[in-house]
């Protein structure tokens, strides 16, 4: 029965016979006679076993109606059971069933990204048009500039042209005239550059090279030195041309001259008396606000992802039945003070709110609204006002409370508006800067960071647990700081005027919300994390909560919700 002898000797040693049977369970090939001892050791129809003919009979099939008979909708599997069986005809339908799924998650993904790629393509079209907006500002400011740098040129060769005129005739050689312009003979015009090396001599009567060699000139004369081969060449055939000129004047330079400035005068004379104008372009760049675009992008493109096997589909779809799983989450209360030195327990678990608990404790809540803790069932206030070197205790079950005095004072000064710890590094944020301290007790090391989005003044904050950090400023601004991300996310801000309230965070199975504590004064508001809006809450709810702690807390679970 040995099924791993080698190709040579293949077959059943125990009874000399061709194997005919294999088991897939046991990944093992029989005989006839070795199958009785086989079914013998197992329960009827616990392993899964095929006949060679029915495994070819599968394999012909399939082959025969190029495997249509290995997809799902197959009728004629009916009629042959050993078909119907075999592993092969069954590893055929889910290979084929598989591929088609994936063929059809490749075209949807292919298609997912092309309407990713539209989609920005719009976005690459605005940022386009506004860039062509504001250069278009400048199209006639610049060919303005461009008129002025040429017409000036221009007179500004032909001004040249006659002060080499005047120069020659000073000459003693009038059969030789020299090819002389105006230089102030200085050190630095040694450093000027060879112009058979330069540029091309067409771009060199580009406006864009002349304004450029302006800029590098510290002189008129050094300006018309970079250029005496090009704008201000005076060539053979100028000098040609003025030995002509000067036959008109019967040899006199002195009448040239004169025509020349007078021609000169009459041809430039829109240039002497017209305005110079000169335009100052000032751009101011800010940089993108990346917090405030990407909230833009986010809010204009979602993409998500589910890659699923075939069980968490079917869980999935177990899960759409209604359960009564809501009924089994825990009882959460939520624990507040006020100014009264009273402290209230309301049950938020159902709404509307009816199981409400309120207990006189004689401790001061003032000024500690940021330092209320919970373990278990039992809740701890440290310090205020009137309690510098106090903390106070609360059971919620038992509904009893103590406080003890002389509490050894720790901690560092200095205004801090909410402190947690995150993977292993503990968190804290100023309440008068924007500043958040960051100290890993690893290495006992403490950085302080600048973060220009926080808040110059913080009056409130809370935590999800999550790493996640809701700030509440006095100009009423909102956010949530990402410690991990170092991601700021700008949320809507309330409204009604609030200050140093109590700010906690609630999670359920259905929703998540954020209660900020003001009482009779300032209100009880409630923000829907998954909406994005406010509302008002415990209506009814009385007392002046100021500057007094808070905090919600799962009694069944021990899980503290900041």
């Amino acid at each position: 029965m040995d099924s791993n002898n080698s190709t040579k000797n293949f077959g059943c040693e125990d009874h000399q016979r061709e194997f005919e049977i294999i088991c897939y369970q046991c990944n093992k090939l029989f005989c006839s006679r070795c199958l009785v001892h086989h079914n013998n050791q197992f329960s009827l129809n616990s392993h899964k076993c095929d006949h060679i003919d029915d495994i070819k009979f599968s394999l012909n099939n399939c082959l025969n109606n190029n495997i249509n008979s290995c997809s799902d909708n197959n009728s004629n599997n009916n009629n042959n059971n050993s078909n119907s069986n075999s592993f092969i005809d069954k590893r055929l339908k889910d290979i084929w069933r598989n591929i088609r799924e994936s063929a059809v998650s490749y075209q949807k993904i292919m298609s997912t990204e092309a309407e990713i790629s539209q989609h920005f393509e719009k976005l690459y079209q605005y940022l386009m048009v506004e860039e062509k907006k504001l250069k278009n500002k400048l199209v006639e400011k610049r060919d303005l500039m461009i008129s002025q740098i040429e017409n000036n040129t221009s007179e500004l060769k032909n001004l040249v042209n006659i002060i080499n005129i005047s120069r020659n005739s000073n000459s003693s050689n009038r059969s030789s005239v020299d090819n002389e312009i105006i230089v102030e003979q200085q050190v630095n015009d040694m450093s000027i550059e060879d112009p058979s090396v330069s540029s091309d001599t067409t771009d060199r009567y580009s406006t864009i090279y002349i304004a450029r060699s302006v800029g590098e000139s510290t002189s008129l004369s050094t300006f018309v030195r970079k250029n005496s081969d090009t704008i201000f060449d005076f060539s053979e055939s100028q000098k040609k041309q003025m030995a002509s000129q000067l036959s008109t004047y019967q040899d006199s330079f002195d009448s040239l001259i004169l025509d020349s400035i007078l021609k000169h005068y009459s041809q430039f004379s829109g240039n002497i008396f017209a305005s110079q104008m000169v335009c100052q372009c000032r751009l101011t760049t800010n940089p993108f606000d990346n917090v405030t675009l990407n909230k833009v992008i986010e809010n204009s493109i979602q993409l998500s992802i589910e890659q699923k096997t075939e069980l968490e589909r079917i869980e999935d779809l177990r899960k759409q039945i209604p359960t009564v799983a809501k009924s089994l989450s825990p009882t959460t209360y939520l624990v507040t003070t006020d100014r009264d030195q009273c402290l209230s327990v309301i049950d938020i678990s159902v709404s509307p709110y009816s199981s409400y608990h309120k207990t006189i404790t004689k401790f001061g809540f003032i000024s500690c609204q940021n330092s209320m803790v919970a373990v278990g069932d039992t809740v701890y206030a440290f310090g205020g006002v009137s309690n510098t070197n106090q903390y106070f205790k609360y059971s919620v079950t038992q509904k009893s409370c103590e406080f003890k005095r002389h509490l050894k004072a720790f901690g560092t000064e200095g205004p801090h508006i909410i402190t947690i710890f995150h993977k292993g590094k503990l968190y804290s944020f100023s309440r008068n800067e924007k500043s958040i301290y960051i100290y890993d007790p690893s290495n006992n090391v403490l950085n302080k960071y600048e973060i220009d989005q926080l808040f110059d003044k913080t009056h409130m904050a809370c935590t999800d647990g999550q790493g996640n950090i809701y700030l509440y400023s006095h100009d009423k601004r909102f956010i949530k700081f990402d410690v991990a991300a170092n991601k700021v996310t700008q949320l809507k801000p309330l409204e009604a005027n609030v200050y140093y309230l109590s700010m906690v965070y609630r999670t359920s199975y259905l929703d998540s919300y954020i209660y900020i504590l003001g009482g009779t004064k300032y209100g009880n508001h409630r923000y829907s994390i998954q909406d994005n809006i406010w509302d008002s809450s415990l209506d009814g709810f009385v007392g002046e909560r100021w500057r007094c702690p808070s905090l919600v807390l799962d009694i069944e679970s021990n899980k503290l919700i900041y």
